[in-house]
C-alpha cells in the first residue's frame, strides 16, 4: 500500500494498492510519498480472507477445500509468477501485459504469503481508538489454529 502525491503542489494524496499504485505512479506528474513499510516497519497484510467460527464448524469440508487450494495459488504464484500473470491476465481482462505485471509482483515489497503481517500492530491501533473493545493478546487469537504454525505478526 502506497501514498501518492500530485506533482501539481496540490496534495491529492490517497492510499492505493496493486495494480492500482502502479498504474498511478507511472503517470507524469505522480510520485510515492509513503508506503506501509515505513509506517508499520516492514511487511504487512493488506487483504485477508476470512470466515465465521459457524462456518467453518458447520462446512468444514468446504472450509478445508478453501484453505487447500488458497495455499496451492498462493505456492503457484510463488513458484512461477509469469503463469501466475497470465491467468490473471487472462481472468482479469486487464490491460497491462504480462511482462507489466511480472514488474507489479517482482517488487521487492510486495509478498505473496499466507503468514498475517503486522496483524498486532493494526490491532493495538484499533484498540486505542476504540474500533475493538479490546487489544487481542496475541495475532494468534485473530486466526483459526490452522495458520497459527505460520511466521505472523
Amino acid at each position: 500500500m502506497t501514498a501518492l502525491l500530485s506533482g501539481s503542489g496540490t496534495i491529492t494524496a490517497h492510499f492505493s494498492s496493486p495494480p492500482f499504485q502502479y498504474q498511478e505512479v507511472a503517470r507524469p506528474g505522480i510520485r510515492t510519498i509513503l508506503n506501509n513499510y515505513e509506517i508499520l516497519g516492514g511487511p504487512a497484510t493488506f487483504n485477508l480472507v476470512w470466515s465465521t467460527t459457524k462456518f467453518r464448524d458447520a462446512n468444514p469440508k468446504t472450509y478445508a477445500a478453501f484453505v487447500a487450494a488458497f495455499e496451492e495459488a498462493t505456492s503457484t504464484i510463488n513458484r512461477d509468477k509469469r503463469a501466475a500473470a497470465m491467468v490473471y491476465k487472462r481472468m482479469s481482462g486487464t490491460k497491462e501485459s504480462v511482462d507489466e505485471l511480472l514488474k507489479m509482483m517482482d517488487d521487492p515489497l510486495v509478498e505473496y504469503t499466507l503468514a498475517p503481517k503486522s496483524i498486532m500492530k493494526t490491532a493495538e491501533f484499533m484498540a486505542r481508538i476504540g474500533t475493538i473493545k479490546e487489544k487481542p493478546a496475541a495475532w494468534t487469537d485473530l486466526f483459526f489454529p490452522d495458520v497459527h504454525k505460520l511466521q505472523g505478526s
